[in-house]
């Protein structure tokens, strides 16, 4: 089987992500996770009193993974079971790292 390492590159070394769903009662695991990530990290959340307490952590907030102007490399998702369905659809009418929309 042959592997194009490219899209892992993407995977491994994206230069811009989106948190979608990380939670205050979870003391935003992700967006801390990746307070050292050098590119661009935005969040995605709905939630009013979150995305003020989101902003404090100096993370742009969007209330839609299609608001976000730039194109996303990678998407880190922590959101309840029935939301999945909205955020893959969104993710895929952004195309999230389409290589070809990316570059």
């Amino acid at each position: 089987m042959k592997v194009d390492f490219t899209k892992l590159r993407r995977a491994f070394n994206p230069q811009c992500i989106a948190v979608g769903g990380d939670k205050l009662d979870h003391n935003f695991l992700w967006l801390h996770t990746l307070s050292t990530f050098r590119g661009k990290l935005y969040s995605v959340q709905i939630d009013p009193k979150v995305i003020e307490k989101i902003k404090t952590l100096g993370v742009e907030n969007y209330t839609s993974l299609l608001d976000i102007l730039e194109p996303i490399e990678l998407v880190v998702v922590a959101v309840p079971g029935v939301v999945a369905p909205k955020i893959l659809e969104d993710y895929l009418q952004k195309r999230v790292a389409d290589q070809e929309e990316n570059q």
